[in-house]
């Protein structure tokens, strides 16, 4: 009885990918979406595959997040230098001493006049105007994707409106002519293709000057020169619109941002405070120095609620239990 011997068998040839040499691209794009975004400008200059992956082609990313179900805060700063008539944009990285990521300027380049909403993982830049010209532009940024886009166009050329999204929709009133049956519209947000549909108001409402905006405890809230007003879209069109109370009229002075429904906003002496709408109460917080005499800017949703959370969290929450 013969045997035949058998060479034991050869081990597989190792794999080779560009990102991670040890693993296949498939799986270090995976492992790559685990990491928080924050680690991305770093992982960018690790290779140049990294760099086209995070920077040029994140389309592969960007649908492993979406599939791992995985999303990140982000907060946006505007700003206008007095050299430049147009808006830059940056992303605050959520560690000390990172330096803030620029971001691609918008395609219209509007002035600081322009409206800011967000909505989910949206950020939208209405109107503003384009050489003293009053836009129309409906400008739409991804930051997961880090790109702009063009929205339907406002029914009326609007600078300093109120802008919110509330309940699907983007909501814009003020900004405009008085006498323009657009003086507030919204839009369907879930629609693909959606229109500017005009929203009822009174006439005698419309001749006041717009400073913010924003959604809280089902309404829609806006501080103007004469009196803030508050408009419930569950309610009937005659009873939709009413001043805001008294104590926020008095402590709200520019734009706002919600966090745990408390209103944040600040004035230009650069302090922050935040309303309880359950207690009705201003709650002072901390102040910005140095920023309004370097910078002629605006505080948006996304921009305040890193202040928020860090200065006034505790205060709130130790004014509610009383």
């Amino acid at each position: 009885m013969s045997t035949e011997l058998t060479s034991p068998p050869q081990p597989p040839e190792l794999i080779r990918g560009n990102l991670i040499p040890a693993l296949p691209d498939d799986l270090a794009v995976h492992c790559i979406a685990l990491l928080p975004r924050a680690a991305h400008p770093s992982l960018a200059l690790v290779s140049r595959a990294f760099h086209a992956l995070l920077c040029r082609h994140p389309e592969p990313l960007l649908a492993a997040r979406r599939a791992l179900r995985l999303s990140d805060s982000h907060i946006l700063l505007s700003l206008r230098p007095p050299s430049s008539a147009s808006l830059l944009f940056f992303l605050l990285l959520p560690h000390p001493g990172w330096s803030p990521l620029p971001l691609p300027s918008p395609p219209v380049p509007v002035s600081s006049s322009s409206s800011v909403a967000t909505d989910g993982g949206r950020l939208f830049l209405v109107g503003g105007s384009v050489a003293g010209v009053p836009a129309s532009s409906v400008q739409i940024f991804d930051p997961r994707a880090r790109s702009w886009s063009i929205g339907p166009r406002l029914s009326s050329t609007r600078e300093f409106a109120a802008a919110v999204a509330h309940s699907g929709a983007l909501f814009v009133a003020g900004g405009c002519v008085p006498s323009s049956p657009f003086w507030a519209e919204a839009l369907d947000l879930s629609a693909p293709n959606a229109k500017w549909k005009p929203v009822a108001s009174p006439v005698h409402l419309r001749e006041k000057w717009m400073h913010g905006c924003a959604s809280l405890a089902g309404k829609v809230l806006a501080v103007a020169d004469r009196g803030g007003l508050a408009y419930d879209p569950a309610s009937p069109p005659a009873e939709a619109w009413a001043p805001v109370s008294p104590v926020l009229d008095m402590g709200w002075k520019g734009r706002a941002a919600v966090v745990g429904e408390i209103l944040y906003s600040y004035d230009y002496l650069g302090q922050v405070k935040g309303y309880d709408p359950l207690i009705r109460t201003l709650i002072r917080g901390a102040q910005w120095r140095g920023w309004r005499r370097s910078f002629r800017g605006s505080c948006h949703t996304c921009q305040c609620r890193r202040i928020a959370i860090l200065d006034l969290g505790r205060e709130v929450e130790r004014k509610r239990k009383r």
